[in-house]
């Protein structure tokens, strides 16, 4: 996991910040996450609780 948040941490942040928004921590802001995010939405839709209990 320590791995992950370093990455998030370098110019993945950026990306998570703008694309990702509060997906940013569970997903640690990895570029090729972008478009899988989109369309792990439109597969998966995310209940706003599941949401908000990964931004804690």
């Amino acid at each position: 996991m320590t791995t992950r948040i370093l990455v998030t941490g370098g110019a993945g942040f950026i990306g998570s910040h703008s694309v990702l928004g509060h997906e940013r921590r569970h997903l640690a802001g990895i570029d090729p996450v972008r478009p899988w995010r989109a369309v792990r939405e439109a597969a998966f839709p995310v209940p706003l609780d599941e949401k908000k209990g990964s931004t804690r």
